[in-house]
């Protein structure tokens, strides 16, 4: 039971002396009173009866005066008499809440948990590139918040943050804003299944940031294509960018397959590049049989990473090269908005149709995402023949366009079937030959055969 008292003004609670021989006490109603002790320390303090055991006289400290003035210990003795109302013992709440701050999980730390939780199914790539964005922009702008507070607000203000680093044509770099937005999406999921938060916070925010249409990865007309190739003949810088670019010319690959491409993945026999599954951006094997000319490039590579197990190996990094290192070349060059490492796909992709090869043949070696069509399910012809022979004519194409022989897309394609038929007809004459014929045995066989 609390003693009946009438309601303490601002100057009795500011002006009441400390008795040095004892606690004085100045009650204001509802169970809230000043206890100054003798050495004039004054705290606010509620008496209550524990709603549970029913023991009185308990005592729920409120802070000390002035810090918390007679209105503000008011007001916090109304909270503490709802949660009394609630059966809940505010000593017991307050001890409950404090813990909970003190268990406080930030999103830094959790990130983290979240990139060892992915690690054991997850391909390489996608830990990389989930870890890339998380060090960027995730943990510097929302690292230091509770996960349990973090607001939609918040997340759009790192959304935004991403978005002012526009790129040259003005545009923002909103694939990165979208990657990252789902990066923070999956790790709330993963704090909902361990109890952390309640709702995934910011579900609809990806809404928000639509991707842009038309945003593709640039690249040249094939008019301005034999000056690119030449270009890349004179680059002056590392001799591995500038043999990176033209592998990537001629076999068309994704930037991240040729950057991960080891030693051990090709087929020398064969000439036969088994793409490594870890890096293809479906799970399903890939092969990309290998021109005259790309064959050369990894003769010419051999002496300087040979030794390594990375084709493309970075020495001062002690890694492979970064995802941005043809980009820059390229930008270095001058063709900053004009050509992009991946353009180089769009480019092939365009003439060798142009060119009238086979469709499906050129589908299966750029590996696109639509051979998960129900066409492909039925389709499992893998068309090796068809592409070994698109990959050399593409190699021969750029050659014959970087020599500066301007002819239309049917004269090329007549050229290069005319080249393709001697250079099988050079390989069955040394075959031939190797066997011990001599030349005007293997010139009737095969006058003979046509």
């Amino acid at each position: 039971m609390t003693r009946k008292a009438n309601p303490l003004t601002n100057t009795q609670v500011q002006k009441t002396k400390a008795d040095p021989d004892k606690t004085t006490r100045l009650y204001d109603g509802n169970g809230l009173h000043l206890a100054i002790s003798p050495k004039g320390v004054k705290t606010w303090y509620v008496s209550y009866t524990h709603p549970t055991t029913g023991k009185k006289n308990q005592s729920y400290k409120l802070g000390r005066y002035p810090a918390i003035s007679l209105a503000d210990a008011r007001t916090l003795t109304a909270d503490v008499q709802e949660l009394l109302a609630q059966g809940i013992d505010p000593s017991t709440h307050a001890k409950t809440q404090k813990l909970k701050v003190q268990n406080k999980v930030l999103m830094n730390a959790f990130a983290d948990e979240y990139l060892a939780y992915i690690t054991p199914h997850s391909k390489p790539r996608t830990i990389r590139g989930d870890k890339q964005r998380i060090d960027k922009d995730i943990k510097p702008l929302l690292g230091h918040i509770a996960i349990d507070e973090i607001t939609k607000d918040d997340i759009r203000a790192m959304a935004d943050s991403i978005e002012r680093r526009t790129k040259p044509n003005g545009q923002p770099p909103r694939e990165t804003t979208r990657r990252t937005l789902a990066i923070v999406g999956r790790i709330f999921k993963l704090a909902k299944v361990r109890g952390l938060v309640d709702d995934v916070a910011g579900a609809d925010v990806l809404e928000s940031y639509p991707k842009i249409k038309g945003e593709h990865f640039k690249f040249v007309e094939i008019d301005a294509l034999p000056r690119l190739l030449q270009d890349i003949s004179a680059y002056q810088g590392d001799t591995q960018t500038r043999l990176a670019m033209r592998f990537l010319a001629y076999t068309f690959c994704r930037t991240g397959e040729m950057r991960f491409l080891q030693w051990k993945h090709i087929d020398w026999v064969e000439q036969v590049w088994n793409v490594d599954i870890s890096t293809l951006k479906r799970h399903a094997r890939h092969k990309v049989p290998l021109s005259r000319q790309v064959m050369e490039i990894l003769e010419q590579l051999k002496p300087i990473t040979g030794g390594e197990s990375y084709v493309f190996w970075n020495a001062t990094t002690m890694q492979p090269y970064s995802e941005n290192f043809v980009n820059n070349a390229l930008k270095n060059m001058g063709y900053r908005g004009k050509q992009s490492g991946h353009g180089f796909r769009h480019i092939a992709s365009t003439n060798l149709n142009e060119l009238g090869y086979m469709g499906d043949a050129i589908e299966r070696q750029m590996h696109h995402k639509g051979d998960n069509t129900i066409r492909a399910i039925y389709n499992h012809a893998e068309h090796m023949d068809e592409r070994r022979d698109i990959m050399q004519a593409w190699a021969n194409f750029l050659d014959m366009l970087e020599r500066g022989e301007r002819v239309s897309f049917r004269q090329a394609r007549a050229m290069l079937d005319a080249q393709h038929s001697q250079d099988r007809h050079k390989a069955v004459f040394d075959k031939l030959k190797a066997k011990g014929l001599d030349d005007d045995e293997i010139r009737r066989l095969l006058s003979d055969l046509l």
